[in-house]
């Protein structure tokens, strides 16, 4: 639908769960993230086997990335993972100061609209989830047409029976019609960092 849309996004990858099965359901092979990355999609880091924040020290941490960036690279011609989300939106500070060094941004589950100075570190974003509808997430995308800002939305599947983290086609398809005709431009999280300032920290 994206394609179809002729619109970017991006998908977060930990190489670690390739061909698994898991709550949100199967996961993706090597050619779907070839797929992806031919279409313009942008691959970014979520650690290598989806480990919470919170459940390894900072080095740990740092390594088990290196090591998805890493096997990302050699079986996508050297691709770069430039940008990270925490797993289930656990972030700890040492995390967060960490990576922060390393990828342009870190995104959270927060929820809200990104404004200028944004916190790259701290992205906020929103869920498109059938269970809880698509009602709040349209107003949002209004809201953010008002505000100007930087409305990032996730999910974690688009199925026609979603996982409790994923949505409908047609939900899916909803979000997308609503955010095009807000006159918003759709990127993927790389194209979006070009458009904003980055909030310093203590700022």
């Amino acid at each position: 639908m994206l394609g179809d849309a002729e619109v970017h996004g991006t998908y977060y990858t930990a190489r670690g769960l390739m061909g698994m099965a898991t709550p949100v359901g199967e996961m993706f092979g090597r050619d779907d993230l070839e797929s992806l990355v031919s279409a313009g999609h942008e691959l970014a880091c979520h650690t290598f086997d989806h480990a919470l924040c919170s459940d390894l020290v900072t080095a740990a941490l740092v390594k088990n990335c290196q090591n998805n960036r890493q096997r990302i690279a050699e079986e996508l011609n050297g691709y770069g993972l430039t940008n990270f989300s925490f797993p289930e939106g656990v972030v700890t500070l040492g995390a967060k100061l960490a990576l922060s060094s390393i990828y342009i941004t870190c995104r959270t589950i927060e929820p809200g609209i990104n404004r200028d100075p944004v916190d790259f570190a701290f992205l906020r974003a929103n869920r498109v989830y059938s269970q809880f509808g698509i009602s709040r997430v349209k107003e949002m995308i209004r809201q953010n047409a008002e505000e100007q800002g930087w409305l990032v939305l996730y999910t974690h599947g688009v199925s026609d029976r979603p996982s409790p983290y994923g949505c409908t086609p047609t939900e899916f398809a909803e979000v997308l019609r609503c955010a095009v005709d807000s006159q918003a431009d759709i990127l993927s999280i790389v194209e979006a960092t070009e458009r904003f300032q980055v909030l310093q920290p203590g700022g």
